[in-house]
């Protein structure tokens, strides 16, 4: 259990000094036997890791694996890495998330520019026409859980920006994706 505890400690380290938009998510863990006063002798645990740019990836990666050989050599112990989704980035359009901020400001709201980097449909979307996304606060920063908890006023600014962005997008030339968004 300490050589995972120290695997999952540098991980994260590693994460928040090398870049502050990556995200390194531990988020299950499974120690066996998983009994009390029993030393384990497996630990088995998910790590999320989320970033815009491939390069930073990449590097986050190379480091992972110096981490754990250097570990199994130290501690004499063998890790198994069993990458079991490799996803790609995909950027959001820039004039969308502007135009989500300034819609925002404009009905004064609360903004804040974040890097989702989650697997909503705008990650599919993303690969063929222009997309952004928006969110809105959850109780205590919990989301896709039984727990999770939105204010009614958080929802209704969500959708209130929406309405703006697709009324500014269909009625006002400030935009060019009306010759640009097809139809069918």
């Amino acid at each position: 259990m300490e050589s995972a505890a120290s695997l999952m400690t540098s991980f994260t380290q590693f994460a928040r000094r090398l870049d502050d938009d990556l995200v390194s998510t531990v988020g299950k863990i499974e120690a066996k036997p998983n009994t009390p006063n029993v030393i384990c002798h497996q630990v088995t645990f998910s790590l999320d890791v989320r970033h815009p740019s491939v390069t930073t990836l990449e590097l986050y990666e190379q480091e992972m694996n110096t981490l754990i050989a250097q570990l199994e050599r130290e501690k004499r112990v063998n890790v198994h890495v069993n990458r079991w989704t490799n996803v790609q980035p995909v950027n959001m359009d820039d004039s969308l998330v502007e135009l989500a901020y300034k819609e925002s400001e404009r009905l004064n709201y609360q903004t804040k520019f974040m890097h989702s980097g989650a697997g909503h449909d705008a990650q599919i979307f993303g690969t063929h026409c222009k997309t952004s996304l928006l969110f809105v606060p959850s109780k205590d920063g919990i989301s896709h859980s039984p727990k999770e908890f939105t204010a009614e006023h958080h929802l209704r600014a969500g959708v209130n920006v929406l309405k703006s962005m697709i009324y500014t997008l269909a009625y006002e030339k400030r935009s060019s994706y009306h010759d640009e968004l097809p139809l069918s």
